[in-house]
């Protein structure tokens, strides 16, 4: 079928797996070559909304930008070998993975994604500062454990979401490493956040004991 009928989605990009399986480098290069110039074009008309329209389209519009983007990281993993002797779960030729790069590094440098790396910090920001009021006010009443495991959660939560966004290349393309380096640090260096090294510490210890 050909593309121009019957354009390729996101949803297909495990046809360029089935290509590779079968040796067939060059067809699963084209179509991982128009999803990403399907997801370029994605971008560009994202990054192009104007303030109004995105105000009535942003939550579809960033949940679909999202996946777009998704694709092509999975498609950069799977193609690119771990420098531990590791080969590539998909073989793509040099074109399909410099452009794959291209489209990549183009949207991570992107408004659109600056503007939704900001909210995220915003909101991790904000979530600590919440759960370092909570935090504090434990002193004030003896907690009952409910309240002690609900804190201990949210701070797990936060944190592993905190390490998990540092390893995403946009951070460091969008100038954000260093803010969110500093919010990981300041988590790690508080009192609640040593306590909670100590305990995992302790855990660890066990486990292998």
């Amino acid at each position: 079928l050909p593309q121009s009928n019957v354009p390729y989605e996101l949803s297909d990009y495990g046809l360029i797996q089935l290509w590779s399986d079968l040796g067939q480098v060059d067809e699963a290069s084209r179509i991982a070559k128009d999803i990403a110039r399907q997801s370029q074009q994605y971008f560009t008309w994202a990054d192009d909304l104007s303030n109004g329209h995105m105000v009535n389209k942003s939550a579809s519009v960033r949940r679909e930008y999202r996946q777009h983007l998704a694709c092509l990281k999975d498609l950069k993993k799977m193609a690119e070998s771990d420098g531990l002797g590791e080969t590539p779960k998909i073989n793509l030729n040099e074109d399909a993975v410099n452009e794959i790069n291209a489209v990549l590094n183009a949207a991570f440098s992107s408004a659109q994604m600056k503007n939704t790396y900001e909210s995220i910090l915003n909101a991790y920001e904000s979530n600590w500062a919440q759960l370092t009021a909570a935090i504090s006010s434990l002193g004030m009443s003896k907690p009952t454990e409910e309240e002690v495991a609900a804190l201990v959660y949210g701070f797990q939560d936060l944190y592993d979401q905190i390490v998990e966004l540092s390893t995403d290349p946009g951070i460091q393309q969008g100038g954000f490493a260093a803010r969110l380096s500093k919010l990981k640090k300041e988590m790690e260096d508080s009192p609640f956040g040593q306590e909670m090294q100590k305990a995992f510490s302790l855990s660890d210890t066990a486990t292998v004991e």
